[in-house]
């Protein structure tokens, strides 16, 4: 098996069942998805049409009027008509809006023989049916003459399907032969044949390449339409009576008189799960238009709904979220070690790296993180603590400035002694009245560059730089937020919360940076921290050409208001030891540096 197989069966090996079983009096021959997956409708031995609300077992409607079992059901593409074929050799088109039903009749008397199986052209311009006679009935939806007869096979007919494009219908039945009609000259086309092997049912690939039929003897094949190459899936203990791909051609399900629902990889021809809780045959399969969910309907007198969701993840992103989870187990257990560092809501920020475990980082990240660590001295601001807010002699709301120069003119007049008490207490170098008591003295923001640009190394380097400098400028006191800044902008977030700081190994971002909307959000962001910080620093961590390529005369006007908000600085990452003169875009920042990584060394220009 190969790796991804591999990957493909670990994740099916989760799937579950979605909610219960939905009960039926009868045994259930049929089981489809309407269109916009908000439906699961079912034909029964019961005679009725059976509409269920995805996600509930609660019956939500049922469409009366054939006088013997539903063998198959189809919707037309728009999902406004739906499609009944039974025993008692009618058609019923049903509209899902009044629930209301037109009997197909040929020639003003009804078909006599059963009808097995019936399907829609993906252009909504013919519908057919298989008949017990060996004929192909095909229809016109847009006019009401007599069906095409399409004549060939040589007994009962169980089971039809339109390709993608409309352009062909295969049909297969009783006498072992799939035959491929041509919809538009109404002739065969091609017979496929595997005398003994009774087909039950076919199935078209979503991408048209496919061709799937199943058989009484167990297996299931698969053809290449463009070079008739075959494959087998073999696994089944009985015959197999229902297939059906999955939206993106991807995997195959089925369900057998082995009372199994079995799901493979199409590619590989791996079966990668077996689906277990039926208690009888298993008559009837079909995906959910978004692939998510599955249904299999049985002779148990039950549809059952199995949740594929995880299985739709790709091989890669499947890993991240187990990866995620081991994260999550690792927190858990370190928590349970030493419970009182996770009581409090906020870490210390020498724990950072303790809830992010080194074994959990990719390699890459873990070497640049130690070695940034040693660097973050050099890397990080100089603090200048900023304003602060005395309450002295009765004095309140008064803010401090910083040199001798900031003194007020009244305070020169004070007798020499007192204004040395003064400055020594740090009662002087008074500026004016704040309003806001409350104010408090600083918030850094850490914006981290996230999308296409940032890959590979680079991205492996920013996740470093960015731990580095939580690591640092957390002691340096004051607030501590994080962002990224991408085709998105995510809300900033306090990276101390065990949670948030997960966050920054976790992001995936594969789109563009979104320049125009995300500097506005940002501006907003600034302004409302002006309302209750009297020092704003931001520091970004980005690619050397960020956004570089882009015209930037329209943010000009909001760029300015953002520099007038904060200081800006930026570290530019360059995996280009040659490349010293500065970044095109450093005008953009109040001071930048350059990290630049050649051979896994770090250096700053």
């Amino acid at each position: 098996m190969t790796s991804l197989s591999t990957i493909l069966s670990e994740q099916a090996a989760q799937i579950t069942p979605r909610g219960t079983p939905v009960l039926h009096s009868e045994r259930v021959y049929c089981v489809t998805f309407s269109p916009d997956g908000r439906y699961l409708v079912s034909g029964s031995v019961n005679r009725q049409v059976n509409v269920w609300e995805v996600g509930t077992t609660k019956l939500s409607d049922y469409m009366k009027g054939h006088t013997k079992f539903v063998w198959s059901l189809a919707f037309s593409p728009d999902g406004k008509t739906l499609a009944s074929a039974s025993g008692d050799g009618t058609v019923f088109l049903w509209n899902m809006e009044k629930r209301s039903h037109f009997r197909i009749e040929e020639s003003h008397y009804a078909i006599v023989l059963p009808l097995y199986g019936v399907a829609y052209s993906p252009q909504n311009d013919y519908f057919a049916a298989g008949c017990a006679d060996g004929v192909v009935r095909l229809w016109s939806t847009t006019s009401k003459r007599p069906p095409w007869k399409l004549k060939g096979h040589k007994s009962e007919i169980y089971s039809v399907a339109f390709s993608p494009d409309g352009r062909f219908l295969a049909s297969g039945g009783n006498d072992s032969t799939v035959r491929i009609w041509n919809v538009a000259d109404k002739c065969e086309e091609e017979i496929l044949s595997r005398p003994g092997c009774r087909v039950t049912s076919v199935a078209f690939s979503p991408n048209g390449c496919l061709l799937a039929y199943a058989s009484t003897n167990t297996h299931i094949y698969i053809v290449n339409l463009a070079d008739g190459e075959s494959q087998i899936l073999s696994g089944h203990q009985d015959l197999v009576w229902s297939i059906a791909f999955s939206p993106d051609s991807r995997l195959l399900i089925s369900g057998a008189n082995d009372r199994s629902v079995r799901l493979w990889e199409v590619e590989s021809g791996q079966q990668i799960q077996i689906l277990e809780g039926h208690q009888n045959d298993v008559n009837s399969v079909a995906f959910s238009p978004d692939g998510l969910l599955a249904a299999s309907a049985s002779d148990d007198r039950t549809v059952r709904v199995w949740d594929l969701s995880l299985l739709n993840e790709r091989p890669e992103t499947y890993l991240r979220l187990v990866t995620k989870q081991k994260k999550a187990a690792a927190i858990e257990k370190n928590s349970d070690i030493r419970p009182k560092k996770y009581l409090d809501k906020y870490l210390n920020p020498d724990h950072l790296a303790e809830i992010i475990p080194p074994e959990s980082l990719p390699q890459t990240v873990t070497d640049l993180y130690s070695q940034l660590l040693t660097m973050t001295p050099k890397l990080t601001f100089t603090d200048h603590r900023g304003s602060q807010t005395y309450s002295c002699g009765g004095y309140h709301g008064l803010t401090h400035k910083g040199g001798l120069d900031n003194l007020a003119l009244s305070e020169h007049l004070y007798p020499e002694a007192l204004l040395q008490h003064r400055i020594l207490n740090r009662e002087a170098l008074y500026y004016g009245r704040e309003g806001e008591r409350e104010k408090r003295r600083r918030v850094t923001l850490i914006i981290t560059q996230s999308g296409l640009e940032m890959r590979g190394t680079t991205n492996h380097l920013a996740q470093a730089l960015t731990l580095a400098a939580i690591i640092r400028l957390s002691n340096l006191g004051g607030d501590l937020r994080h962002s990224f800044f991408g085709s998105g902008w995510t809300p900033p977030l306090d990276p101390l919360s065990p949670g948030n700081s997960r966050k920054l190994l976790d992001r995936q971002d594969h789109e563009g940076l979104n320049l125009k909307e995300n500097f506005t959000l940002l501006k907003d962001q600034l302004r409302i921290w002006q309302e209750n910080y009297h020092q704003i620093e931001t520091l970004w961590i980005i690619d050397r050409h960020f956004a570089a390529d882009r015209k930037r005369n329209y943010l000009k006007r909001t760029i300015q208001e953002i520099h007038n908000l904060s200081r800006h600085r930026a570290w530019f990452i360059s995996l280009n030891p040659n490349a010293s003169a500065p970044p095109s875009t450093s005008d953009l920042f109040h001071q930048h540096r350059q990290i630049v990584m050649s051979n896994d060394k770090i250096t700053m220009l």
